[in-house]
């Protein structure tokens, strides 16, 4: 049963075996959950009115925009919506980042993903975080 009252991630992973896990974890971990395959999944989600509380996006995406793009667009259309860049890649340049977005490294170590979604929480609207 999903919690209504919940904090809600959007999660823009396009590989599913990598999302459903995380998908997983964070539900576990007491989130609300939305799902893109894409950062125009994501931008959709968004623009249909969705109100998320943090992001996590694959840097690596399909589509014209990859994640960095979109946590571009994030930071500049919903600047209040903290933002999260994940990645199996090399990590990305500070320059290449826009301000206040964060990083993690795949694999990824759960315990480190629910916390960073947790920070991302307090940042982003500083209400109940579970």
């Amino acid at each position: 049963m999903t919690n209504l009252n919940a904090p809600t991630l959007l999660v823009a992973e396009d590989d599913l075996s990598i999302r459903e896990p995380i998908v997983q974890e964070l539900v576990e971990a007491g989130f609300r959950i939305l799902e893109a395959s894409s950062a125009g999944e994501a931008m959709a989600t968004l623009r249909n009115g969705q109100a998320v509380d943090g992001v996590f996006a694959d840097i690596r995406l399909p589509g014209r925009m990859d994640g960095v793009a979109l946590a571009w667009r994030l930071v500049i259309d919903w600047p209040h919506v903290p933002v999260t860049l994940i990645s199996g890649g090399a990590a990305p340049s500070v320059a290449m980042l826009p301000p206040g977005v964060t990083f993690l490294a795949k694999p990824l170590r759960m315990c480190a993903l629910v916390e960073q979604a947790r920070c991302m929480i307090q940042k982003g609207r500083g209400s109940h975080v579970p």
